[in-house]
């Protein structure tokens, strides 16, 4: 029994030394996300002045399924991008739906890329407009005011399959 207890002291003290060069692994590694390095690597980006926060799925999924959500934030005042990434570990994929909310100052009609997007809904009742590219992306825009600044918000939801990595 003093065995294992010391293994597993001495595992967790040198576990995160290991991946400490990149505080992005440490985050999801100390939520139980061990398999899905490479994915997280390749599907999310903190290059530049990114501030990234981490919670758990409460109660953890069924099975061997872990769930771990980080949040990006990045920018200034009247122009900001906030990430909210939710990885999925399984016991045989790594998974990801991400949702990107950008807040620019001026009006969607100046700010959405009319080369990029074309609108195909409006939902008037909830003061929303639908776009998508040529992909089938869709994207969802809102201008509010907020004193005597005009706001653009544009959302815009991404899924995606990975295969597990070694560490």
């Amino acid at each position: 029994m003093k065995t294992r207890y010391f293994v597993f002291l001495i595992t967790s003290l040198l576990a995160p030394l290991a991946w400490s060069e990149d505080p992005l692994l440490v985050g999801f590694h100390e939520y139980g996300i061990t398999r899905c390095d490479t994915f997280i690597k390749t599907t999310s980006n903190l290059e530049g002045s990114w501030s990234f926060f981490f919670s758990k799925h409460a109660g953890g999924l069924d099975g061997s399924s872990t769930e771990v959500t980080m949040v990006q934030i990045a920018g200034k005042k009247g122009d900001t991008v906030k990430i909210d990434y939710s990885y999925i570990q399984t016991a045989k994929a790594c998974f990801l739906h991400a949702r990107r909310t950008v807040t620019s100052e001026g009006n969607c009609n100046t700010k959405v890329s009319g080369e990029r997007w074309g609108k195909i809904g409006e939902m008037s009742d909830v003061d929303y407009q639908v776009y998508a590219d040529g992909n089938g992306m869709q994207m969802y825009a809102k201008d509010i005011k907020v004193g005597d600044s005009e706001l653009c918000i544009r959302e815009i939801g991404v899924r995606a399959r990975g295969t597990h990595t070694k560490n």
